[in-house]
C-alpha cells in the first residue's frame, strides 16, 4: 500500500515539475489552456468566492460550537457571513497596499 501511494506521489510530483505550475489568485481568470511559457493557472472569481464561503462556513460553525455551543442559528449565519466578508476586506486592504507600493495612485 505505501509503494503504490509513493509511486503515485513520485509521478504527481514529476508532473508538476515538468508543467512547473503555480496558481496566481490575483486576476481570477478561467484559463482556456495551461501556456508552458506563462507558468501560471488563474482562478475564477465565483471559485474564490465557493472556497471562500466553504471554508468561512466551516471555521463559523467550528468557532460557535467551540465558544459558544448553544448559539442560535442567526448567530451561526452571521458568523460564518462575517467571515467571508472580512476575507473581502482583508483582500482589499492587501490590494490596496500593494497597489501603494507599487507607486500607482490611491
Amino acid at each position: 500500500m505505501i509503494n503504490i501511494s509513493a509511486t503515485i506521489a513520485v509521478s504527481l510530483l514529476k508532473l508538476q515539475a515538468h508543467h512547473l505550475l503555480t496558481v496566481k489568485m490575483n486576476s481570477y481568470r478561467i484559463p482556456t489552456r495551461i501556456d508552458p511559457n506563462h507558468m501560471e493557472i488563474t482562478v475564477n472569481r465565483r471559485i474564490v468566492f465557493l472556497i471562500r464561503a466553504i471554508m468561512g462556513v466551516a471555521f463559523g460553525i467550528f468557532l460557535s460550537k467551540f465558544f459558544y455551543p448553544k448559539a442560535p442559528i442567526l448567530f451561526i449565519i452571521g458568523l460564518c457571513s462575517a467571515l467571508v466578508v472580512l476575507a473581502y476586506v482583508t483582500e482589499y486592504l492587501r490590494q490596496r497596499s500593494k497597489h501603494k507600493s507599487l507607486g500607482g495612485p490611491s
